[in-house]
């Protein structure tokens, strides 16, 4: 198989480079692995599999329902961040709901190496956190777990007039509607809540300013619900259940030193991958005998 130096791609020197530092400075190269047989190898399997990554940027962070969202998508090679060589002509725009539903889809064609388009937003939609989702044809044989993913927070129009606040308490949902002018809670005549399944619970709430409604296992599983107090609809995140959290300790330099003041740094992660609040003990096991499970709590 013969290369030649100009068939390399843009960006593929600096990898090379990297890789050929790495293996020399292991010291554990094969004789018979050469330069030239580490760029051909390398050069194949990104020739072999080539791999396509779309980046978008919007012209805001945060929108009204109404609004006109304009992006702009790039279409780079995933291994060199360069031109693709042989690149997709339609890149796939997508608006999700925190359900991970499609509420909008736009499809934008390549000018000039150029993808640019609009997303339409309903003057009727619910307010919440959403997902811009872009992908080409070509990513979909990678799966979807490289599609390029970003949160677009949404606001309902109503929300500078009235603020809508829900907390579970002993699993069941509280839903207040409070006027942002005069801070009274408002009072509503209908209230419904839907999960992401698409059941719904519908309460008639006969002009009270607040109810509390129990809501489905299923749903809390989900962590999110749709709320609708009379014309203010809103996803709200539920609390997440704290036996999921995983919690991480990273103590300064991988160990503690006894009978030495150290640093301790931990982590706690929820379900979600975010961060979680969490208050808890640190308890130290001491063995007073050869026996594992004869543990002295201190």
């Amino acid at each position: 198989m013969t290369i030649k130096t100009s068939d390399i791609p843009r960006g593929f020197t600096r990898i090379f480079i990297v890789c050929l530092f790495f293996c020399l400075y292991a010291g554990k190269a094969s004789a018979a692995l050469t330069a030239d047989s580490l760029a051909a190898r390398l050069m194949y399997q990104v020739w072999s599999f080539p791999q396509e990554k779309v980046y978008v940027v919007t012209d805001r962070d945060a929108y009204t329902s109404g609004d006109t969202v304009r992006f702009r998508a790039f279409l780079v090679d995933a291994a060199t961040h360069a031109r693709p060589q042989q690149e997709s002509r339609f890149v796939y725009v997508e608006l999700r709901n925190p359900f991970g539903n499609v509420e909008k889809r736009v499809k934008v064609r390549s000018e000039e190496g150029k993808f640019a388009g609009i997303l339409h937003l309903d003057e009727e939609l619910t307010e919440g956190n959403y997902t811009i989702c872009a992908y080409t044809r070509f990513m979909e044989n990678s799966g979807k777990d490289f599609f390029f993913r970003k949160t677009l927070p949404v606001f309902s129009q109503l929300s500078k007039k009235y603020r809508l606040d829900a907390e579970t308490v002993d699993g069941n949902l509280r839903c207040t509607l409070t006027d942002r002018l005069s801070g009274r809670e408002v009072r509503a005549e209908h209230i419904s809540v839907m999960g992401a399944d698409g059941n719904y619970l519908t309460q008639n709430v006969r002009k009270r300013s607040s109810y509390t409604m129990g809501i489905s296992r299923r749903m809390r599983e989900a962590g999110v619900v749709k709320v609708k107090f009379d014309r203010y609809e809103k996803y709200v995140v539920l609390p997440y259940d704290t036996a999921a959290v995983s919690l991480t300790f990273h103590p300064e330099g991988g160990w503690l030193v006894a009978e030495v003041a150290n640093r301790l740094a931990f982590k706690a992660i929820d379900r979600r991958g975010l961060s979680a609040d969490f208050r808890g003990v640190i308890v130290c096991l001491l063995y007073t005998s050869d026996a594992a499970d004869d543990l002295t709590r201190v």
